[in-house]
């Protein structure tokens, strides 16, 4: 089904695209974004791919494209594309698009349907859709084909040589493959005439002939583009077959490019030199920097004057921050470069003294510092890229991507314990920095860098730079009720009142001396905590009927939690004080023997009339992530080690490290290969150094009646 109506949308033309602000509304869901409109296009509309995979779109899903003041667009039709290219386009033109990020090409069948026609018009900024009018005497008339991918008309650049032209409004250049161009008799493109059936294009647009466009372009020879289109009102109508053009009053064509174009074709810098200095702010000015900074250099010749004159222009050209994307954009062309750290230098000290010479844009000085010194960094120049990063980091500690590329650099020099500390802060100061997360993940999971580096000293690292823990406002030095009472919670990522029972036990944990109660934590099956979630942990939510909440247990039991105390951490601490109140269970001993590999627990039961038994793996100050932030969380619960019946006698077991971090390995991947949405965070590496094990004991009825406990380390919070 196409929903299709009639309107008039406002256009913004943006480096030779047609572009539309919009929200689209897909699935309830409500997503500001723009959309390029290309009236070459075929489909309805060619949807972001990463997007897509987001949505969960098929072919099928009705997309609402709501232009405002009621225009609207539905398709449930679409494919999907890769619109990665355009991350350029939407940094420079981030205020034009209202930072807004392009999410769609929309193709001419979107606003036609079966027979309606578009109405274009570039230079007054607005595009009309509906039912078909017939365009008066005045207006030329040109047979629209359409077999294919895209809509093409014929081009005639030499009597009798007919080449397959696409058209497009997503991209301003008219092209023509440089072969055709040269059996056409003009190799530089610069033809007297050149005709779409009886209508001549010559005057109106110059033409730039491109290499291997036959190639790329399979099937067609050229394409016209808004260079041609914005000097006329233009309707297409697919329907019959046909575009109109009726010329513009007052526009005047611009073929200056034509000679830049038969420069470029010939290699002559000279005269591209003389296209920019005399055409300072033209369309082309920054495209024929660079390519005089490029092939320039071609021959490892390093001119510095010319450098800093080429330079100039792009910051003549465009804002500072435009500016500065594209000198360093350039700079990555020439990574291979002999004097790649000179040329580097060079740039740097013009955007210095040409566009960061104000106060008002010191931020993005040390950004730019940033980005050069990774720049550096990728070429193999980590010695040059330590003094930017270091002056970076100095002045902008806070910033999440200058600690990453920090992070990269001790990364480089195999100093694994900064590294961590400077992914730690871009991910944990502020909303995590995904590159960083990534990276920061990699070393959590590393078994090598975890023997020699402590989550505990983490932890603290964490605290030092993140909001302050609570402070319970009932502090009892004599609350002394420990090893009476077991608490169970499950997390669930949607939780908050559960991230604040976390906080409450944290804070329990650094203000009394010794351990009120035990506690375990289970992790739900949301997709970020997935990697924590256990076969145990699922099937014990289905005992206690914990799927709903609050989803807390004391001795097994439900505990009292209302929903407006565990909206405060504080008054779960206030709640939590009541425990020590709590009738209590049975304890018993446990003792842990570790031998190399092998671990031994030896547990003499309560004596409380238990009928079987349950002992677990329990490992504190893991670290996770979810909704955006990393915490730290104790006593998270990576599986059952064993279970069996009473006899009242001493329970032994042993059991292999290797062999249980290999299990829970294998039980993830698992998991994983199950999940469509992958998690952005996993917890592979089990912190034998911050492990517990807790042995339950439970009654003929089912219920907890004790527990025991003994730790690998005196430490590991509650």
């Amino acid at each position: 089904m196409l929903v299709f109506g009639s309107g008039k949308i406002d256009i913004s033309y943006l480096e030779g695209r047609v572009v539309a602000r919009c929200d689209i509304i897909v699935k309830g869901q409500v997503i500001p974004a723009n959309v390029i409109i290309d009236m070459g296009l075929r489909h309805t509309m060619a949807f972001n791919n990463t997007l897509a995979r987001t949505l969960e779109l098929d072919t099928g899903t009705e997309v609402v494209f709501d232009f405002y003041n009621g225009n609207k667009i539905a398709v449930d039709s679409f494919g999907f594309t890769d619109l990665a290219s355009h991350q350029a386009f939407n940094r420079f033109y981030a205020t034009e698009l209202d930072n807004r990020i392009i999410l769609a090409i929309i193709g001419l069948p979107a606003f036609t349907g079966d027979d309606g026609q578009v109405e274009l018009d570039i230079t007054d900024k607005y595009l009309s859709f509906g039912q078909q009018i017939e365009p008066a005497d005045d207006w030329h008339r040109v047979v629209l084909r359409q077999p294919g991918p895209a809509y093409y008309i014929d081009l005639e650049p030499y009597p009798g040589y007919v080449l397959k032209s696409f058209i497009t409004t997503g991209l301003y250049d008219t092209q023509i493959d440089s072969v055709c161009a040269s059996i056409a008799g003009n190799d530089h493109g610069c033809f007297d005439s050149c005709y779409f059936g009886s209508f001549d294009i010559a005057p109106y647009v110059a033409i730039r002939p491109v290499d291997n466009f036959t190639i790329e372009r399979a099937g067609y020879d050229a394409v016209v583009g808004n260079g041609f289109w914005q000097n006329f009102t233009v309707i297409f109508d697919p329907d019959k077959g046909y575009i109109y053009l009726k010329e513009k009053a007052g526009v005047v064509p611009d073929l200056s490019e034509r000679e830049y174009f038969a420069a470029v074709v010939d290699q002559d810098h000279e005269r591209v030199m003389a296209y920019l200095d005399n055409s300072p702010g033209a369309r082309l000015a920054d495209e024929a920097a660079s390519f005089l900074l490029q092939h320039s250099l071609a021959d490892k010749v390093y001119d510095r004057h010319i450098i800093e004159r080429i330079c100039n222009s792009f910051v003549v050209n465009n804002k500072p921050e435009q500016a500065a994307e594209k000198i360093i954009y350039n700079l990555e062309q020439l990574s291979d470069h002999e004097n790649f750290v000179e040329i580097a230098r060079v740039l740097y000290e013009t955007m210095l003294n040409k566009i960061y010479n104000s106060r008002d844009l010191i931020i993005q000085r040390y950004r730019l510092e940033a980005r050069l010194g990774a720049l550096l960094l990728d070429s193999g120049y980590a010695r040059e890229a330590y003094g930017h990063l270091l002056s970076a980091v100095f002045n902008q500690p806070l910033n999440s991507e200058i600690n990453y590329q920090m992070g990269r650099y001790y990364l480089s020099q195999g100093n694994k314990v900064r590294a961590w500390s400077r992914f730690f802060r871009a991910s944990a100061i502020f909303a995590p920095y995904q590159p960083a997360l990534a990276e920061l993940n990699k070393l959590y999971n590393s078994a090598e860098f975890r023997r020699s580096f402590s989550m505990t000293d983490a932890r603290e690292m964490h605290s030092s730079f993140s909001p302050p823990v609570m402070y319970p406002r009932l502090v009892d030095q004599q609350w002394t009720a420990a090893d009476t009472v077991l608490l169970e919670y499950f997390v669930y990522s949607d939780a908050d009142e559960l991230a604040n029972l976390s906080v409450a036990l944290e804070a329990i944990s650094r203000f009394y001396p010794r351990s009120p109660f035990a506690s375990v934590c289970y992790m739900s099956d949301t997709p970020d905590l997935l990697p924590l979630a256990t076969e145990y942990g699922r099937q014990l939510a289905v005992d206690y009927n914990a799927q709903s909440r609050p989803a807390v247990y004391v001795n097994g039991k439900p505990y009292g939690f209302s929903r407006v105390e565990l909206g405060s951490a504080e008054l779960i601490m206030d709640n939590l004080y009541s425990l020590k109140e709590h009738s209590g269970i049975s304890t018993g001993n446990s003792a842990l023997t570790i031998r190399d590999d092998k671990i031994t627990v030896s547990v003499v039961p309560p004596s409380c009339g238990y009928t079987r038994y349950e002992i677990l793996l329990l490992e504190s100050n893991v670290l996770t992530y979810d909704h955006g932030r990393l915490y730290f969380i104790d006593n998270v619960c990576r599986g059952k080690l064993h279970s069996g019946s009473s006899d009242a006698s001493p329970i032994e077991i042993s059991f292999s490290k290797e062999q249980e971090q290999n299990r829970f390995i294998s039980y993830q991947q698992e998991q994983d290969s199950q999940q469509a949405v992958k998690p952005v965070w996993s917890c592979d590496v089990i912190d034998w150094q911050q492990c517990a094990v807790l042995t339950k004991f439970y009654d003929q009825a089912g219920v907890v009646c004790g527990y025991a406990r003994a730790s690998l380390t005196d430490g590991g919070g509650l």
